[in-house]
């Protein structure tokens, strides 16, 4: 199969270009912005902040229904014109894609999880300032919903925070294997997610 079978540029240069740049959870955060942010150098985030701390940040409600920036309807127009070219898996697929775009994805949870409060992990305490300034970038920005004082809806969870040092960078990940055997990734029901086996790009290159 042909990369622009893929829908792939002819070019391998061009994916090349894509590979290289650094994914982040969120928009990227830049060493002079954290910097400007110097109100969070001498808080201890170990300890719980007061409300006053979190009125310098902007609110943003939970959304009511999923969102993406993906133009769904002009997606829907883009695969109705191909997909008689498509087997019926690739059919399949694409529709579910779809539905997850416009209605929300599952979360193929075995059990409902409680509500929970989840403490942060150390690197998040470490590079508090790196984690505090990303976050109120974010917010900004409508990234993210929040904050919350309390749980802003029954059975609430809020996952713990880890923080990575990349390149010169904190990348922040939210970690979803915690607390063990009662977290999102224990609980999720292996029956009714697809089984998906990944590669590199210069190991798919090799064979085009």
């Amino acid at each position: 199969m042909s990369r622009r079978e893929l829908g792939y540029p002819e070019n391998w240069k061009e994916i090349e270009t894509w590979t290289a740049t650094q994914f982040n959870f969120g928009p990227p955060i830049t060493p002079e912005y954290v910097r400007s942010e110097k109100r969070f150098d001498k808080i201890n985030f170990a300890k719980k902040q007061p409300p006053q701390f979190w009125s310098q940040f902007q609110k943003n409600d939970l959304p009511k229904k999923p969102n993406t920036r993906i133009r769904t309807h002009q997606l829907r127009k883009e695969i109705e014109g191909v997909q008689k070219k498509w087997t019926c898996h690739q059919q399949k697929d694409a529709a579910t894609a779809l539905k997850n775009l416009e209605e929300g994805a599952p979360a193929c949870q075995k059990a409902k999880l409680k509500g929970a409060t989840l403490r942060n992990a150390a690197s998040a305490y470490q590079f508090g300032p790196e984690v505090m300034a990303t976050l109120k970038k974010w917010l900004k920005e409508k990234y993210l919903a929040g904050p919350f004082l309390e749980p802003p809806i029954a059975d609430f969870r809020a996952n713990s925070i880890m923080a990575i040092e990349q390149h010169g960078k904190v990348r922040l990940i939210l970690n979803m294997s915690y607390p063990k055997m009662d977290s999102f990734n224990d609980n999720v029901d292996k029956i009714q997610t697809a089984r998906v086996s990944m590669s590199s790009p210069n190991s798919s290159a090799s064979r085009w």
